[in-house]
């Protein structure tokens, strides 16, 4: 079976084609977070937060970095520092003149608690 030269042109135009409208709208989405991180550049990305929920293997915690909820507290100011996991007893630590400490619960089964700081 012989490839004509015009269907093989036609292929690599679909093939351009496709990773066209990938790339644009990654620059789409890559811009609606410039807009974010110009007001609170400490914000956890999409790639971060996916990247540290495969790192950690913590259930539901991509989700939940990503979910208004946990957006909105972000943009308070409030900064991720860490998973605490109630199996290995971890003390919270308590607030300081610099730094103020809060924990929001995972709800992912396991007990897990996500710590959060931020400067005074």
């Amino acid at each position: 079976m012989e490839i004509t030269m015009t269907a093989w042109k036609t292929f690599k135009d679909q093939k351009r084609e496709r990773r066209t409208e990938k790339f644009l709208a990654y620059k789409k989405e890559q811009s609606k977070w410039a807009v974010i991180l110009e007001g609170c550049p400490h914000i956890m990305l999409p790639s971060r937060a996916k990247r540290l929920h495969k790192m950690l293997n913590v259930d539901g915690l991509y989700e939940k970095l990503m979910s208004d909820e946990w957006m909105e507290y972000q943009k308070q100011g409030w900064i991720y520092s860490k998973v605490i996991k109630p199996k290995y007893h971890e003390v919270i630590p308590e607030n300081t003149e610099e730094m103020e400490y809060s924990v929001l619960k995972i709800d992912n089964g396991w007990g897990d608690t996500a710590l959060f700081y931020r400067r005074m």
